[in-house]
Parts: structure tokens; sequence; C-alpha cells
């Protein structure tokens, strides 16, 4: 049987084995029946997203009673979502929405989109429903610890990004719902938190709609110059016709109509540069975009400036108090760091990766590690660190020359002091 790409095994095998998982009952053979039709069901669809969605529905009608309907919406849903089918996501998203304790952010945002893209004030009130709880979802996600290698700048910056979506997707819902002044003020609260060509778009069309067309044109302005990746071409070929069309409209000619583009740009980057800055504070590394703009954070003294040691090469070893293979793996790096002490040009750096600080120094007493020990403070996202232990080998200049994701005990000592001599090397030409 072929699924839609982007599909995952999980989710087409809980379509048809969940009444025989651990936790269910053992399957009856009205079950069982059930489960094969929907094989022969799942096999029409050959790979197609639509068919692959169409196949399920037919089965939901067939077996409206289905233990496991739940699954089989969810599997829509996914399918859905990746296939980009406003249609079925606004049929099927807030069915699951329901049944989640914790509402996926993602699910939350598509299943508003849907909803407002599709239109009408019906939809538009159930996706200000779905709007809501996704903004209180970013609020929530406010309150916890940062994840993922996020510092706590960063992480306040992705809650500042995550408001701007939900207020934007208010915005859309209340003006379809024909609060055109409430939907063009949240439009702009959206760009205050952090400054995007759908805020900007959506404040232009409601202040447009209330016939004000010269706060339009700056709105327009703003969305058709900001360099945002989210907005598409044929958004931003749009924002340019209307823009043009609304300053000519408005001065006659379209003489003076580049400047006004090129101040945009250069606000709204702006914007977005104050935004950013905010969290300096949280994170002064939160502006840095490579390796010698760094600084990390010391367990127990001053931060280390990462251009402090240009010209050297520097040893990276990203661990973590809960990494047992980094556990396993310290006693052969500090071997093979004894090996280089008399090294003027080479230098070890350990990075903890743990989300709690707190952990760290009676780790460190106990299993009386010496120092010094940093904190990674940013850089395991920047080297797009995914897994630990890793550890990088650096050159004078802050590029990463070699990569040791993992270890193999036997090997580990002779393969990092072989790097760290190619790089002496390569240093050296």
């Amino acid at each position: 049987m072929s699924v839609p790409r982007g599909v995952s095994a999980i989710l087409t095998m809980a379509v048809w084995v969940a009444a025989a998982s651990a936790q269910g009952p053992p399957l009856t053979s009205l079950a069982n029946a059930e489960q094969a039709e929907l094989n022969n069901t799942l096999a029409e669809a050959n790979g197609s997203a639509v068919d692959f969605m169409r196949s399920l529905e037919k089965h939901l009608r067939k077996y409206p009673a289905s233990q496991q309907r739940n699954s089989i919406e969810d599997a829509i849903l996914k399918a859905a979502i990746e296939a980009n089918e406003n249609r079925w996501i606004a049929a099927y998203g807030e069915k699951s929405l329901a049944r989640q304790v914790t509402p996926d952010l993602v699910v939350l945002d598509r299943v508003t989109r849907a909803l407002v893209e599709t239109g009408g004030p019906e939809l538009a009130a159930r996706a200000l429903v779905v709007a809501g709880r996704y903004e209180t979802a970013i609020q929530e996600m406010a309150k916890k610890r940062p994840e993922g290698h996020l510092t706590e700048g960063q992480w306040a910056l992705e809650v500042e990004k995550g408001l701007s979506r939900a207020y934007s997707l208010q915005a859309q819902a209340l003006g379809n719902a024909g609060k055109i002044p409430e939907a063009a003020a949240l439009a702009q609260k959206a760009w205050d938190h952090w400054p995007t060509g759908e805020a900007a778009r959506e404040a232009a069309r409601w202040l447009e709609k209330q016939h004000k067309p010269a706060e339009a044109i700056h709105w327009y302005a703003n969305a058709f110059a900001l360099d945002d990746p989210k907005t598409t071409t044929e958004q931003r070929a749009r924002d340019r016709v209307r823009l043009a069309e609304l300053y000519r409209g408005a001065h006659g000619s379209g003489k003076g109509l580049g400047e006004l583009i090129l101040d945009a740009y250069d606000t709204s980057a702006a914007a977005r540069t104050s935004r950013i800055r905010l969290q300096l504070p949280k994170d002064p590394n939160i502006e840095a975009g490579s390796i010698p703009e760094f600084r990390v954070a010391r367990l127990d003294g001053p931060e280390l400036f990462m251009n402090s040691l240009r010209g050297k090469i520097v040893i990276v070893d990203f661990w973590a108090t809960w990494c047992t293979p980094c556990i396993a793996q310290h006693p052969m790096l500090e071997r093979v760091k004894q090996k280089f002490a008399g090294s003027k040009d080479v230098a070890f750096l350990a990075l903890d990766a743990d989300d709690d600080r707190t952990l760290v120094a009676p780790f460190i007493q106990q299993q009386k590690w010496e120092g010094p020990i940093y904190f990674e403070s940013g850089l395991a996202r920047l080297l797009n660190v995914g897994s630990l232990p890793t550890i990088l080998v650096l050159d004078g200049e802050g590029r990463v020359t070699s990569r040791m994701a993992g270890y193999i005990p036997e090997k580990f000592e002779a393969m990092l002091e072989q790097r760290i001599l190619d790089a002496r090397e390569s240093a050296a030409r």
C-alpha cells in the first residue's frame, strides 16, 4: 500500500491497527472485517493525497461508529495539512483540536487559516474561536522553559512571532465578520509584536475598507518592502499592484512611489531590529550570526568571548548531565586534551546543553570534572547540533572543519587527535 508523501507510517498504521494495540481489546470479527475493507480502500489511493483523504471519508460514511474514527479523522487532517487542502483542514481541524488537551500550534495555525481563507461570516466566527485558542497557547508557551536549544531571548522572540501570527489571523477573521476597524487595529498590534508581510497586508486591507487610502498605502508599502520569507511571490506582486493603484489614485501619478518603498524597506527592517534588540538583556547573542560574534556564559566565572579564540584550533564539546555517552566519553576527551596541553594553538571548550542549568554545578562536583565549564548559549542552534555528544573542531577563523556526532569508544581518541592534527596542518598551509 502506498500513501501520500509525508503521511507517516505511524498515521496509516494508527488507522487500522489501533484496536489491536496493547491498550485496546482484541479485534472482533466485525472489526477484522472493517480492517480488511479499510486496507483495500487505502490501497486504491495509490499515493494521491486527495484520493487518500477521500478513501478515508468513504470508509467513515460506511462505518460511522468505527472505533477508529478519531484516528481516521486525525489522519485525514494530517494529510490535508501536508497537501494544503483547506476544505479538509476546515472540516476536520476543529474536531481534532477538540480532542487535544495541549493543542498543536501548527494545527491551530493551519485550521484558523483554512477557516478564514474559505471565507464567510459563519466560518469567520469559528476562526475567531480557534485563533483565540492559538493566542492562549502562545501565552502558555511564554511561561515554559526554552526548548530545542533556544536561549531565553530566542524563546521570547518566538513567543512574539507566535502572537503576531495569532493576531494577524484574528484580524482576518474579524474583518471577514464585518468588524473592520477592529480588524485593522489588531493587524497593527500583530505588527507591533513582530513585523510580517501578513500583518502589514491585513492592516492595509482593512484600512482600505475604511476608505483611508493614505494609511493603506503606508501598510501596503511595508508589506511589499519587508524581507519576509513567508510572503510568497504572488502575494508580493499583488501588494505591489494594489500599492501602485492606491498611490496613483491619491497622487495622480507614480512620482515618489520609489522613495516611499525605499523608506518602507528601511523602516520595516529597523522595526524588526528593534524587536530583536529588546531581547538583548535576556540573550547577548540574539544578533550574533557567526561563532566569533558569540559570547558564552561560564558556570563559575566571567563569560568567554569567542573572538578571543581567534587563531586557535578549538575543540568544542557539546554535552549534558543526562547524556550517558557524554559521561562515558569524557575521560577519553580528557586524555586527548592532555596530549595538547602544551600547545598554544589548540583550545578545548566544554559547552553544557542542559535546559536546567542548576543541574550542572552539583553534577560537576559529583563527577569531579575539572573546569572551566561553559553553557552553549545558543551555539548549539547556530551550529545545528541535533544530538549529544557532539564534538566540533573549529579552525582559527571559527569555521567548522570537523563534526563528530556520537562516538566510537575504541576509535574516539585516535580519530579526534587526527582531526586536530589535520586542522593544524590546514592552518599551516
